[in-house]
């Protein structure tokens, strides 16, 4: 059997340890929220040849080392929610033309910088904090009553990690 699908979320690894998964040419997907990966383990994550969706959710992630994941031309899916990237990375993260989904809730990232990447990314659903507001204000809710939110919340969903597993 071929190891397709590796969920390593609440776990202790770290940079170091993604230094094992380095070329690993069945990995498809790779979720490592809620671990010790900073941004100078991205560079061993950019040697997984055909990994298509990457869940880097609440670590000590500030964009400096995204650059190196442009190495992955299937990445389709990124959730970054809860790191500390801000407008700074928007011009790397629009580098990533697969990409289908990226999750940034939660980030230093800006309305105007959410807004540029929507338009540098047209095919790709960018998830953040102004865009949930957004649609919230237009469906007349305010934006601390959504239950929806509040449900993923309290469930540890909604940083925009969670994307579809892909067979």
């Amino acid at each position: 059997r071929k190891l397709k699908v590796l969920l390593l979320t609440r776990t202790q690894v770290g940079d170091e340890g993604l230094f094992h998964l380095r070329g690993h040419p069945s990995l498809i997907t790779l979720e490592l929220g809620r671990t010790n990966v900073t941004d100078a383990g991205l560079v061993h994550l950019a040697e997984i040849p055909n990994l298509k969706q990457l869940g880097l959710s609440e670590n000590k992630i500030d964009g400096t080392g995204l650059a190196a994941l442009r190495k992955l031309p299937r990445l389709t899916h990124l959730g970054l929610g809860g790191t500390q990237i801000s407008d700074a990375a928007v011009e790397i993260l629009a580098q990533f033309p697969a990409l289908e989904f990226l999750g940034i809730q939660s980030t230093l990232i800006t309305e105007a910088g959410e807004r540029r990447l929507q338009s540098l990314l047209p095919e790709c659903q960018v998830i953040g904090d102004w865009a949930r507001r957004r649609e919230l204000a237009a469906s007349g809710v305010e934006p601390d009553s959504d239950p929806e939110r509040k449900s993923d919340e309290v469930h540890g969903e909604g940083d925009g990690a969670n994307a579809p597993v892909v067979e």
